[in-house]
């Protein structure tokens, strides 16, 4: 069987796999061991059992399984090959890897918006990811924990866009330029290496008024000014203030009143176009993250906003203006 990556399967692959799954669930992980498969055949309707036995078939022709026929179905058994073994036991570690499922759930999510966009749907909803052949792993599904997290850090790095929704991703999500050119280069976003910024990424660079000259932040003598330079770095310190903000809000959660929910979209808008700017005003930028945290717990809602506090905060530091 070709696996590829564990996702976008054929549904015959995905077919076989389960298969598989319920042979092993039978007890048949030990090589020789004889599972009965009547029940399972004669369960069916005559269509869909011979399109079982088409697949049961195709898993001995692999070298996976050994079928054992008569003349009725009720008397067909099977074992597992040693080489079915390896399978079945590769498969259950791959399924349960954590850290893999959690690379390939990114490269899942975004071929599968890919292929949304060339067939004309450029802002699906993420939901439908999960009926796809995107949305399983090895035969088993994405959780919904992976997917929002998959999507979350797709946003963060800049591969997709769209609004946070608290506890769920990025519900309507649309790809970016730099998402389509790495899912055309054949590459996994996990092995993308965009080239380093010139500064540390730790340290942001500003224009010292007054000296023509570019130094770190808290170097001796520098009078921080006049502008921050809105490296990719920068850009993930800003843009997951506004993303938690703007989905708290739309959600509800924060129970602000009208002149408060304007002022925090304000607060969205302002931030993502500082984040589009090639520098930024520091002053200006850190009065807006000030003012983002501000809101974020004006209203009842206030414990739910401290998650933007947090990340504002974080982002003020980073930005070396806190």
């Amino acid at each position: 069987m070709d696996l590829e990556q564990g996702y976008n399967l054929t549904p015959s692959t995905q077919e076989r796999l389960r298969l598989l799954d319920w042979i092993a669930d039978q007890g048949g992980t030990t090589p020789k061991e004889f599972v009965a498969l009547g029940a399972l055949l004669e369960g069916e309707e005559r269509e869909a059992a011979l399109a079982l036995i088409g697949h049961l078939e195709t898993l001995e022709g692999n070298g996976v399984l050994s079928l054992q026929k008569t003349l009725g179905w009720g008397g067909w058994s099977c074992y597992v090959t040693p080489r079915g073994v390896e399978l079945i036991e590769s498969l259950r570690a791959e399924r349960g890897d954590l850290l893999g499922r959690r690379k390939a759930s990114r490269d899942a999510f975004l071929h599968w918006l890919y292929d949304c966009t060339l067939k004309g749907n450029r802002v699906p909803n993420s939901s439908a990811f999960f009926g796809s052949s995107y949305g399983n792993y090895f035969g088993h599904q994405f959780t919904g924990d992976e997917v929002a997290a998959a999507s979350d850090w797709l946003k963060t790095e800049g591969y997709i866009t769209g609004s946070l929704t608290w506890n769920a991703g990025i519900v309507r999500p649309s790809i970016t330029t730099r998402g389509e050119r790495i899912v055309e280069s054949g590459r996994s976003v996990n092995d993308d290496s965009p080239a380093a910024a010139n500064a540390p990424s730790h340290i942001t660079t500003v224009n010292v008024s007054g000296t023509g000259h570019n130094v770190a932040t808290h170097s001796p003598g520098a009078v921080q000014t006049a502008t921050v330079t809105m490296s990719d770095d920068n850009r993930k310190l800003i843009l997951p203030v506004a993303d938690n903000l703007d989905g708290l809000l739309q959600a509800g959660l924060l129970g602000l009143d009208e002149e408060q929910s304007a002022e925090a979209v304000e607060v969205v808008s302002e931030l993502r176009r500082a984040a589009d700017e090639p520098e930024v005003e520091g002053g200006a930028l850190r009065r807006l993250l000030e003012k983002a945290k501000s809101v974020a717990i004006a209203g009842t809602g206030a414990a739910m906003g401290q998650g933007v506090v947090a990340l504002a905060e974080q982002s003020l530091q980073g930005l070396g203006l806190g």
